[in-house]
């Protein structure tokens, strides 16, 4: 089953140098990285947009909530 569909993708040349920098430092492949990197926008796109119709109350939960899953490491805070 094929789960993933080939794209084409127009990229700022230092933007795709510094992409090539992480995937050496990291050994993975851009194709992960971008992935990755898609997946955190669309959740940080949500959640701003959580945010903005969130009650005072409820703001600090959807921030942490975002951490949680792009910055693990910066909680407990």
């Amino acid at each position: 089953m094929v789960r993933q569909k080939p794209i084409s993708l127009k990229i700022y040349d230092d933007l795709l140098q510094e992409l090539d920098k992480e995937a050496e430092v990291s050994l993975r492949k851009r194709n992960a990285i971008i992935n990755a990197a898609v997946r955190k926008y669309i959740i940080c796109q949500d959640a701003r947009r959580l945010y903005r119709c969130a009650d005072p109350t409820n703001k600090q939960t959807i921030v942490r909530r975002v951490l949680m899953e792009i910055f693990p490491e910066a909680l407990p805070w």
